[in-house]
């Protein structure tokens, strides 16, 4: 049994300036193909968790109703702030086993937002929810450090998220740093005292997970174990839209 899978970065989670919910964009979004609403990883959940999960019910159900198909969602926790990732998911496919999110009592710092799963058929799989800092890569290399005991668990494990950095290569989305601001060029940018060269991407921490870009054999060398699916997809598939950058 094969199930789909939405990784869905839904900017604030639909909350309005003026409070209040907007989730028709999120809706049409994850609903247009149906097939993919198995297991849905929603990224910025914002305020979900307030007034009994007031906007987390609220979205399921209407992303329920939308794609005409059984869903059951469960938050996660995020320490940055309230706009941590949901996890949603269509209990006649998935059986979650264990979640270790919102609520939870003492969970491991390493393993918050971690779902153990089996889909119908029995077969066991994990689903790890990220979402790094967007302000310093030092934080996000911690991250991923933190998550290295997935390359040696014995079932699959998908980590997905929004990351906030890139790995390296020049097949990687990249920003034009020239464009950014300088208040923040070095949010995603690396930052090397004394170096006068221009801004690039700051890699490190998707890098130590993957491996670094090696240019001249056109393969990663090094990192820990784990792959990147868009890279495979676009690399061996040539499905190149696997790459597109969510911003710019």
């Amino acid at each position: 049994m094969h199930i789909g899978v939405t990784v869905f970065n839904f900017e604030d989670g639909g909350l309005l300036p003026g409070g209040g919910y907007d989730f028709a964009p999120g809706i049409r979004a994850i609903a247009a193909d149906p097939v993919y609403t198995d297991l849905v990883i929603l990224l910025e959940a914002n305020q979900y968790g307030r007034d009994g999960e007031t906007a987390l019910h609220g979205f399921v159900n209407a992303l329920s109703e939308a794609a005409r198909v059984p869903l059951v969602g469960r938050l996660g926790e995020l320490d940055r702030g309230d706009f941590a990732p949901a996890l949603i998911w269509n209990p006649n496919s998935v059986v979650i086993e264990k979640w270790f999110g919102y609520g939870v009592h003492r969970i491991a710092e390493q393993r918050v937002n971690y779902c153990e799963a089996r889909v119908r058929d029995g077969k066991p799989f994990g689903v790890l929810l990220q979402h790094w800092d967007d302000q310093c890569g030092g934080l996000r290399f911690t991250s991923a450090q933190q998550i290295s005991w997935v390359a040696e668990e014995k079932i699959p494990v998908l980590v997905a998220g929004d990351f906030n950095c890139t790995a390296s290569g020049a097949h990687e989305p990249e920003r034009d740093f020239s464009l950014t601001p300088r208040s923040s060029r070095y949010h995603k940018g690396k930052w090397v005292h004394g170096d006068k060269s221009p801004v690039g991407p700051e890699t490190e921490a998707l890098d130590y997970l993957l491996g670094w870009w090696d240019s001249e054999d056109d393969e990663r060398f090094g990192g820990i174990g784990m792959y990147d699916l868009g890279e495979m997809a676009a690399l061996r598939y040539g499905e190149w839209d696997a790459l597109l950058p969510t911003t710019n």
